[in-house]
């Protein structure tokens, strides 16, 4: 089976979302597509993680909050690079103001590589909603709507 090679990086990632490790919680961007403004990111979990140590011990899994931060980081960074891609530079920031619909439907463990996507559905001003799919295997083991804030005053 052929890999496909990532749209972005590591690097490109930390060039578009404020966010370091530990909470960088994005490895790479596969794929955005900028007409119907959908993306499919990755990030790959690693038995170090450092949240795994406490949830739970013995048997490590995900916390389903970390999903739903993963997705959220997943559309910021479409956002940023649609801005960069129409030459609109932006405070990059963006916080959750809201998630909805939660379903968490298996856990994900070390070993897991996780697939984000999501989905532009609407703005208002600064505010914008989402919906957001997270897969392992080709199985979804969350989803989520959810709505943010993107700080779109100009850089100085």
């Amino acid at each position: 089976m052929e890999q496909k090679k990532p749209l972005m990086d590591f690097q490109k990632v930390c060039e578009l979302l404020p966010h370091r490790p530990p909470l960088l919680l994005v490895d790479k961007i596969m794929s955005i597509d900028f007409d119907s403004l959908d993306v499919h990111a990755v990030k790959c979990v690693t038995a170090g993680e450092p949240y795994l140590a406490g949830h739970f011990p013995g048997q490590p899994i995900v916390p389903g909050v970390y999903l739903i931060e993963g997705l959220a980081q997943t559309a910021a960074a479409m956002c940023f690079a649609n801005f960069d891609k129409q030459g609109i530079i932006v405070e990059k920031k963006c916080m959750l103001t809201g998630v909805d619909e939660v379903k968490f439907r298996k856990p994900v463990v070390p070993g897991d590589v996780i697939h984000y996507f999501a989905t532009y559905e609407r703005h208002r001003g600064p505010f914008v909603w989402f919906n957001g799919v997270v897969k392992v295997d080709g199985e979804t083991v969350a989803e989520a709507k959810f709505s943010a804030v993107l700080a779109k005053s100009p850089k100085n």
